[in-house]
């Protein structure tokens, strides 16, 4: 073999490396860590729509009420471990499904009747109901008739602080502990979970036959953040009668 033939062979080999390595340099580079596909336990792919410490200062700030104000001093009190696990109540949809209950019995004279139910030691579901003397009777010559305002409460708290309390009730003219006349009726919310929004309270108060007062709405929830799931609807109502008795429900619809 000639001088030349082996030169021009070298020659070749060369530039057909440079080639391949010109071909391979782009494919190193598309591979690089900056722009790699997230994978299933990157940060990137794991960000949700969730209820955090921060999100949820920020959501009780912006509510401006009296209840966010009280609901923020007692949220930021909390240790952080604790402010996690409040957050944790919020989102369940078993917790929120869990709130409400029942109550039945007598209650006159500016007298409030109360229950608690413990979901666990850390969430209690405290229910009540009042009655309270009116003047929103019927106006007279002698004045307006006495008038008697029934009104039922459920309150969700998480660690004391409560949550969301939803309350309706029944105005009605009373003679001899007998309801005669229903004139009125409403409802109430209030909710600083920031994991819901809580819509309805609607109310037509009904004179019932057997001389009682009845009153009731509708409450829908839903959702805020990922994973509560499809709405959840609740009826509330109360309903007083002979001698100031009284029974009220909060329940699933």
């Amino acid at each position: 073999m000639s001088n030349g033939s082996a030169l021009r062979r070298i020659s070749t080999a060369a530039v057909a490396g440079a080639a391949a390595v010109a071909v391979l340099a782009p494919a190193a580079s598309a591979m690089g860590p900056s722009s790699a596909a997230p994978t299933a336990g990157s940060s990137a792919s794991a960000q949700t729509n969730k209820l955090t410490p921060h999100t949820y200062v920020a959501y009780l700030i912006k509510q401006r009420t009296p209840e966010a104000r009280a609901t923020l001093k007692a949220f930021r009190a909390l240790p952080k471990s604790k402010q996690v696990k409040f957050l944790g109540y919020l989102q369940s949809r078993t917790v929120y499904k869990a709130f409400g209950g029942q109550m039945r019995g007598h209650t006159g004279g500016n007298k409030t009747v109360r229950a608690v139910t413990n979901y666990n030691k850390d969430v209690k579901f405290v229910r009540a109901t009042q009655n309270s003397k009116t003047k929103q009777g019927r106006k007279t010559k002698q004045g307006r008739k006495a008038s008697v305002r029934v009104a039922f409460t459920v309150t969700e708290k998480v660690f004391s602080i409560p949550v969301t309390s939803a309350q309706v009730w029944v105005t009605y003219e009373s003679k001899h502990g007998k309801v005669r006349k229903v004139i009125g009726g409403g409802s109430k919310l209030t909710n600083v979970n920031a994991a819901i929004n809580i819509t309805g309270g609607k109310v037509e108060p009904t004179n019932l036959e057997g001389h009682s007062g009845f009153a009731a709405t509708t409450w829908r929830a839903t959702e805020r953040v990922d994973g509560f799931g499809s709405d959840i609807i609740k009826r509330q109502r109360v309903q007083s009668g002979w001698g100031n008795t009284f029974q009220a429900s909060l329940t699933n619809v």
